[in-house]
């Protein structure tokens, strides 16, 4: 289990696999997420089990980032009905290398 502090400005990083092996990424803006006020409620689903594909890691990305990883923001609500984009996606090659130099300054917050 992890825990960290997010600002309502900042966006989570979710990495998840399919069961065939493809690794999948999204960004959501954590203000995109619902909050729940009561605990009769289920709480968020992030990546829907439906989609056969496993979370692998969440990781906060300080909002002076967004501006290099936009294209992977799926839109300005948070959904579990998708998985995002494949990682080996190589139109999105330069976002990929962006989030893996940005990764030391991730794992430090």
């Amino acid at each position: 289990m992890a825990m960290f502090c997010v600002d309502r400005k900042d966006v989570l990083l979710l990495k998840s696999q399919k069961t065939d092996g493809t690794e999948w990424v999204k960004i959501h803006n954590v203000n995109a997420i619902t909050v729940h006020g009561t605990l009769h409620l289920a709480g968020n689903v992030l990546i829907n089990p439906r989609l056969e594909a496993t979370l692998l890691s969440i990781q906060p990305i300080p909002l002076h980032n967004f501006h290099f990883i936009s294209s992977l923001v799926l839109k300005d609500n948070q959904t579990a009905g998708h998985l995002g984009f494949r990682r080996k996606d190589k139109s999105l090659d330069k976002v990929y290398h962006v989030l893996n130099q940005l990764k030391p300054q991730i794992n430090q917050i």
